[in-house]
């Protein structure tokens, strides 16, 4: 299936984004990468306009859909200028082979988002405009391959590098009996877009990217990361392991549960489920909060009526994570 026709599919799913697997794999080259707030608000004008993304028109995102990305909100019509600019100036080397002519294929260059604007008054940002770039509308016209992306989960993280090593995981950790990866250092640079000279040194890459966005992404996320070098030939690094592993069924991370099988905490009595109240998140962010309820929500979890206010399914509605047939298949309130 084509990645548009998967996003045709998904359009009803607000709480999951169907993101072009290329992006997460790196099977391009990127440059110029953007700000952290500029990545989510490309994954969640993605989200939003779904297979249009792929149409040469300039698309129309209203501002209550930019304050989902957390710290849009409030910001000025400056500071929103440079995260437009991240997104206008970072440039993308596309190598499509072509599957008829062996041998052959098309290398294509150029911007992620080719053109963007503000609508504003002297008050406030009224709206914004996106038109994408001809090299990110030929990549998803031919992309085939696809990941399922959380979207409360993406918004809440707040470095770069996690949210690109996010999109690159979540196109592996979903495949059964597959919990590992072997990634040579020159495909792993590329998942974080990181030109030759920046952290070029193992060492200080490994501090100040890897290790960063493994451990966010591992309290983030359901799944813990690991990532260990290894070595081939000479006692240089070639490359690491990255592995994953569930934290338990339905264990949001942050939970009770889940600082209990780390070692905090009592463990849970034998035999008991834990009520929906004892498994509230323990997160400082808004959006990991909000996924933790909708997923409640959404797979009818026991006592979720007692846990969810009437004000959070409220939010939870506004902010596209749960239908209202999810409110009332749960019981409830829709209005």
């Amino acid at each position: 299936m084509k990645t548009v026709e998967r996003m045709a599919s998904n359009r009803a799913d607000k709480a999951s984004v169907i993101y072009p697997a290329e992006i997460g794999r790196a099977e391009w080259v990127l440059d110029n990468p953007p700000s952290a707030i500029g990545l989510k608000l490309l994954l969640l004008a993605v989200s939003a306009l779904g297979e249009a993304v792929s149409d040469d028109v300039l698309h129309k995102l209203p501002v209550p859909l930019l304050r989902q990305v957390p710290g849009v909100a409030g910001m000025s019509k400056d500071d929103l200028v440079g995260v437009l600019r991240s997104l206008v100036v970072a440039s993308a080397t596309l190598d499509l082979p072509d599957v008829k002519r062996p041998g052959r294929g098309t290398v294509a260059v150029g911007a992620l988002v080719s053109y963007a604007e503000i609508d504003y008054n002297e008050a406030s940002i009224l709206e914004v405009r996106l038109r994408f770039g001809d090299v990110f509308r030929k990549m998803l016209a031919a992309s085939e391959l696809f990941a399922i992306i959380n979207r409360a989960l993406a918004l809440s993280m707040k470095s770069r590098y996690s949210v690109l090593l996010y999109q690159f995981i979540a196109t592996h950790w979903q495949k059964k009996h597959v919990q590992q990866i072997k990634l040579p250092l020159a495909d792993l640079r590329r998942v974080f877009a990181l030109s030759p000279d920046t952290h070029g040194e193992f060492k200080a890459f490994r501090r100040h990217v890897l290790t960063r966005a493994v451990s966010e992404i591992s309290k983030v996320s359901p799944y813990k990361l690991a990532a260990q070098p290894y070595f081939e030939g000479t006692r240089a690094v070639a490359g690491i392991v990255l592995s994953w592993e569930a934290k338990g069924a339905e264990m949001p991370a942050g939970s009770a549960s889940a600082a209990s099988s780390s070692g905090g905490g009592k463990p849970a009595a034998r035999g008991r489920k834990p009520s929906a109240s004892a498994s509230a998140p323990r997160v400082s962010s808004g959006a990991e909060k909000l996924a933790f309820y909708a997923g409640m929500v959404k797979r009818k979890a026991p006592g979720v009526s007692g846990a969810v206010s009437s004000t959070m399914a409220q939010r939870l509605l506004a902010a596209g994570l749960v239908s209202q047939a999810d409110l009332r298949a749960a019981n409830l309130p829709t209005d």
